[in-house]
């Protein structure tokens, strides 16, 4: 009989192991997941926020079709580390607006080029996007 007690005591050892190899394993899970999605909401982030800048090219535009952002940049939200700068050198009824937005002090980028149409003879005008790209 006192042998079996021996046996009994590894027996638990091992189980013990076993739990926690299992707890090191969900742990390193989970860290590489939360990782993963803090990676993701970065990159969302800045992608809206180049999208931001498209949608303020477009509200100028409305007001004055001859406005030119030349390396037009602004921070998004006011006073964040989050920023994004539009450039297009274009004049004309059609236009290509690039957006390029920095997030975290350039941990994160997005770049959206929008080519648009302007029409009408006084503001409001009338802007059209005709083709969207996203990119980085």
């Amino acid at each position: 009989m006192e042998n079996k007690k021996g046996i009994a005591l590894i027996l638990a050892m091992f189980i013990l192991v076993f739990i926690s190899i299992l707890a090191v394993a969900f742990l390193w899970l989970i860290t590489s997941d939360l990782m993963i999605t803090s990676n993701h909401l970065g990159k969302l982030k800045a992608l809206y926020i180049a999208e931001a800048g498209i949608e303020q090219a477009v509200y100028q535009l409305r007001l004055n079709k001859n406005w030119i952002a030349n390396q037009w940049q602004s921070p998004f939200p006011v006073g964040s580390n989050s920023s994004y700068t539009l450039t297009y050198p274009e004049s004309g009824e059609t236009r290509v607006i690039v957006s390029s937005a920095q997030v975290e002090n350039n941990k994160f980028q997005a770049t959206v080029k929008a080519k648009v149409s302007i029409k009408g003879a006084s503001s409001p005008y009338t802007i059209r996007i005709v083709k969207y790209q996203e990119t980085g």
